[in-house]
């Protein structure tokens, strides 16, 4: 992944990636801006990576990042908060792909 790839230019080194719909799409997570570790996001691909049209901002601060599919369907991010704790956000990604803002 480069940040070309992702619509912005956060850096996908502290960014993570993961598998979800069995394969089919893409899940990356990271610092959705080019002006430091701010505004942890989420974006879904369903081309194998090739775009990224649905992106959810869950944090205005952040950091390094790990998305991880969780049993019950939804996409685990954990991420680095202020520099000093780590945060873990539950996002349903059928609200991402509706454009909805729902998280916890």
């Amino acid at each position: 992944l480069t940040a070309r790839c992702v619509g912005c230019c956060g850096d996908p080194q502290k960014g993570g990636v993961t598998r979800w719909l069995g394969g089919q799409a893409l899940v990356f997570a990271n610092a959705g801006t080019c002006h430091g570790r701010v505004d942890t996001t989420v974006r879904l691909s369903l081309d194998n990576g090739k775009t990224w049209p649905h992106a959810q901002l869950l944090d205005t601060e952040g950091g390094y990042t790990t998305p991880q599919m969780l049993d019950d369907g939804h996409i685990g991010v954990m991420y680095e908060k202020g520099g000093c704790s780590i945060s873990l956000a539950k996002v349903d990604p059928a609200q991402i792909l509706k454009g909805e803002v729902l998280h916890s």
